[in-house]
């Protein structure tokens, strides 16, 4: 597709629900600035460079260094003298600040939807709760501050940093997973309040559709008799062509309580 002149969108996603790949991919084919993390309290805003972010270490599991009501409307101003632009939030960040750390979910849902409405919402799920959770519980564990290994070493989206944990490495806990189903039925219900969406997706669905297009464009070049390394060359060139997807390891083996996290969740579906 082309630029469209004036286009502002913004990925409303959960934590860990494949929203990389999503905001890549769809703004590599609209031909976008990624704004990335726009709300995000572990991101630092430079002002001075369109859309330019840069990594802030906080410690995930701890509710720490909260933005101000100054600075999110501050991103928020900024935004609007930006164009053609695709920024991804998860919706209670946009209340996440030192003066709200009290108020009710009704407010913060108001300032959600206040927020989101300068955007056309693309809207993503993804499915697989359980995988979620785990993902996202073991990237928060290898983010803060005090971990001992790499820095994200099991949750780098650069294929080639990317590892596998050890078996029984990880033990989840309720707390945790609490504060993931209460961000997870947050977006939920704000999604019903909200009067417009530009487009639902589902990671899923969304994964098949670029590992399909990403095959077809393999073999049609390598039937002609082209050799691996020069179709995929040749393929990168075309708009669904970006980073290869890493599917999540098999989290069975991985945490030391995988039966407790289902029954966890078997009794929020209740």
């Amino acid at each position: 597709m082309n630029k469209d002149e004036g286009e502002k969108f913004c990925l409303v996603c959960t934590p860990r629900s494949g929203s990389y790949y999503v905001q890549y991919y769809f703004g590599r084919e609209k031909a976008l600035s990624n704004g990335k993390e726009w709300y995000g309290r572990m991101k630092k805003i430079h002002y001075d460079d369109m859309l330019q972010t840069t990594p802030v270490t906080v410690n995930y599991m701890v509710n720490e260094d909260l933005l101000t009501n100054h600075e999110i409307n501050k991103r928020r101003m900024h935004l609007k003298t930006q164009d053609n632009f695709i920024i991804k939030c998860m919706p209670w960040q946009l209340s996440n600040t030192v003066e709200n750390v009290d108020i009710s979910i009704k407010e913060r849902m108001d300032i959600a939807v206040d927020i989101l409405s300068d955007y056309k919402l693309l809207w993503l799920t993804n499915k697989n709760k359980i995988s979620q959770f785990c993902f996202r519980f073991i990237a928060e564990a290898t983010s803060t501050p005090d971990y001992k290994g790499v820095n994200r070493e099991y949750s780098d989206y650069n294929k080639s940093k990317r590892k596998i944990p050890p078996p029984n490495s990880f033990t989840a806990t309720k707390e945790e997973f609490d504060r993931f189903m209460r961000q997870i039925e947050f977006t939920n219900d704000l999604h019903d309040l909200m009067p417009d969406i530009y487009e639902e997706i589902v990671f899923e669905d969304f994964i098949k559709v670029v590992e399909d297009k990403k095959e077809w464009c393999l073999n049609t070049y390598k039937s002609s008799g082209m050799n691996v390394k020069a179709a995929r060359e040749i393929c990168k060139c075309q708009n669904f062509w970006g980073p290869d997807i890493i599917h999540n390891p098999d989290y069975t083996k991985i945490f030391t309580n995988y039966s407790e996290i289902e029954k966890w969740f078997t009794q929020y579906q209740r």
